[in-house]
């Protein structure tokens, strides 16, 4: 799922096992080719430490080194905390989701339509401004793994299909990414002073 900072879902795939990784279904998603090809610009996603590093997916950084790798891990946890909060959300407002979808191999069409229509009917109730709902007790006893993870450590994930060596790469330019950024983040406020004394 891909959500917005308003827990809209602004994608959803459905059709695949629980046991299949995340990065897996994203490669073969709608929205994944679209960014691929440009589409959404230069806007970004984020993503824990399952997904592959790209130019369009914010990752954590393995092996932090600095405070400041540190700030950029902690910070991206703390800002995806909003889709693990939609998750929380989407089960509490439509309990087949938390106790789980019966269904036969025939009737699975019908399982991926029940999960769809849910994102839709959630999407209209947060452009409505819905409260969130409440937790129901009947449904939490029944509800399957949580999604929180707060408190995540990050390691570095095998991702299926990537090279290790392609993966330091990308690593080695985000954290060179990171640390241009800090610079001139640090350094932008003297500019501004000292052009404001000359």
């Amino acid at each position: 799922m891909v959500v917005g900072p308003t827990l809209k879902i602004f994608d959803v795939v459905t059709g695949y096992a629980g046991s299949v990784h995340d990065q897996t279904i994203f490669d073969q998603s709608l929205i994944a080719i679209q960014f691929e090809n440009g589409v959404f610009g230069n806007k970004l996603l984020l993503g824990d430490a399952g997904y592959e590093c790209r130019p369009y997916i914010v990752t954590p950084l393995p092996r932090v080194t600095s405070p400041e790798e540190n700030l950029y891990n902690e910070s991206l946890i703390r800002t995806r905390v909003t889709v693990e909060r939609c998750f929380g959300v989407l089960k509490r407002r439509f309990p087949i989701l938390s106790i789980g979808i019966r269904v036969s191999l025939a009737t699975m069409e019908k399982a991926d339509a029940y999960i769809i229509a849910c994102a839709i009917l959630h999407n209209i109730a947060c452009i409505n401004r819905d409260g969130d709902p409440p937790v129901d007790p009947d449904v939490q006893g029944l509800q399957g793994a949580d999604f929180e993870d707060e408190g995540e450590e990050v390691d570095e994930m095998h991702v299926p299909g990537v090279n290790v060596n392609e993966r330091n790469e990308r690593y080695r330019v985000r954290r060179h990414q990171l640390d241009e950024y800090c610079l001139l983040t640090w350094l932008s406020p003297f500019g501004t002073l000292l052009h404001t004394m000359i």
